[in-house]
């Protein structure tokens, strides 16, 4: 619509070729001509009308070859025969003005239908669908420029800075759309994406509490890097989640922060922020308004009556099914390791067995367990530099390697890795070392989550 109204009714403005940009005159307005003279080319059959900008005062001249007439003057134009009569128009010519005519004051070419209901939410969104074959904008494109538009800063500018920063440090899961849902979570407006909740109360609290907001989100990004969670958070509705609490608690307690990565990791394991977003988001929201600390938070939003997080037996069936890859299987194993220095060490998530030797080649190996390297019995977590240092070892051979053939900090390793101690890691075994360890972890994990089954006499 904008092209048509620039061709019918407005001007083109370019830069003269060589020009300087802060002379006034290297600008110039044209206007939208077509040539009513041109010959198509006939192998072309897309070659069908010749139309082009020119300046008012540097029209080609009418010859042979061309006429070229304003497109916007057949507006007002009232009668065809008339003008083609005055100007000796041919024939030809006056039907290519009258094909003109019909295509802007007569057929009814454009689509449309009439939105009665006063919603700007569903102009937007219709904006958005038509616009979809052109430059591609989103809702928050849309919802920017009206926050552009009643920010006294230049709020575009500051967004775009903090995003890219926020990637930088590890978390692009929260992209320019989780930024405007947690200014508004932040300052208790309503999250959803609507226009409506970006009001112009709410965008003035926004403004007011920019600094602050991106403050809580830089502290809670801290915390997920203390946690080992560097380009490995699922959802930056957690990220939203802390910064809120820190937001409204700046002086949160070494207790909370241990409450913390209790929720970081059971929302990874359970992929709690995956269905029913903005829900969650508003009972995790409301729940945290209305607890005295994370630990509470944390048991008020497990027993919810409605989307409540928490580990259940059933969690840990699926958990030892998790394979490499998974966003739960970091805090699976971090909570498996408790004692492992996450803060100011960096861990790998290691295959126990080399993943690369589970194929053919390795005879070795039974063959049910060809590809199937990834499941959470072969998974470990360990240092940066001894994970690289292992490569593709046997485990049996790393270990003589590793602890120069130390019997007792062999069976330390394995005992602290789930391993029976005087089982020896060679290949033909693996289905046992499977079944044994697999034991282990799901034991260990049933009792770190309470689910442990007590034995009742009779």
């Amino acid at each position: 619509m904008t092209s048509l109204y620039i061709g019918l009714k407005g001007t083109r403005t370019l830069k003269k070729p060589k020009a300087w940009w802060d002379n006034p005159n290297a600008f110039e307005e044209k206007q939208l001509y077509i040539n009513l003279r041109y010959q198509p080319q006939e192998e072309n059959p897309d070659d069908n009308y010749e139309f082009e900008f020119h300046k008012k005062k540097s029209i080609p001249k009418n010859d042979e070859r061309n006429y070229w007439f304003k497109v916007g003057k057949i507006l007002d134009l009232e009668s065809i025969f008339e003008y083609a009569t005055d100007n000796s128009l041919s024939k030809n010519e006056a039907q290519i003005l009258e094909k003109l005519k019909n295509a802007f004051c007569t057929n009814s070419l454009i689509s449309y239908f009439e939105e009665t209901e006063k919603n700007l939410d569903k102009v937007l969104k219709i904006f958005i669908r038509v616009n979809s074959g052109g430059t591609q904008l989103s809702y928050s494109d849309l919802l920017m420029s009206i926050l552009t538009a009643n920010f006294s800063s230049d709020i575009r500018d500051l967004m775009n800075k903090f995003v890219d920063s926020v990637r930088d440090q590890g978390f692009g899961v929260m992209g320019r759309d989780q930024v405007l849902k947690t200014c508004l979570l932040l300052t208790e407006s309503n999250h959803i994406f609507q226009l409506k909740n970006f009001s112009k109360s709410n965008i003035n609290k926004i403004e007011d509490n920019w600094e602050k907001i991106t403050e809580a989100v830089f502290k809670a990004i801290k915390l997920l890097q203390e946690f080992g969670y560097t380009n490995r958070l699922s959802s930056a509705y957690i990220l939203s989640i802390l910064a809120y609490y820190i937001f409204i608690n700046e002086n949160y307690t070494q207790d909370n922060k241990e409450q913390m990565l209790n929720f970081v990791r059971n929302t990874q394991i359970t992929s709690y922020f995956t269905t029913s977003l903005d829900g969650k988001l508003e009972v995790a929201a409301k729940t945290l308004r209305d607890s005295d600390n994370f630990k509470d938070f944390n048991e008020k939003l497990s027993n919810s009556k409605v989307q409540p997080l928490k580990i259940s037996g059933d969690d840990i069936e699926r958990m030892l099914d998790f394979q490499y890859g998974n966003p739960a299987v970091l805090p699976i194993l971090q909570i498996l390791y408790p004692n492992l220095d996450f803060k100011n060490s960096t861990f790998h998530i290691d295959h126990i067995y080399p993943k690369s030797k589970f194929n053919a080649i390795n005879l070795s190996l039974p063959i049910e367990y060809h590809g199937k390297a990834n499941f959470l019995y072969n998974l470990q977590l360990l240092e940066g530099d001894e994970n690289l240092a292992k490569k593709a070892k046997d485990p049996e051979i790393w270990l003589d390697e590793h602890y120069q053939e130390d019997t007792d900090k062999i069976k330390a390793y394995k005992e602290r890795n789930y391993i029976e101690t005087n089982f020896e890691l060679n290949w033909k075994e693996i289905d046992e070392f499977e079944r044994l360890r697999s034991e282990k972890l799901k034991l260990q994990l049933e009792t770190i989550f309470g689910l442990k089954k007590q034995n009742t006499s009779t």
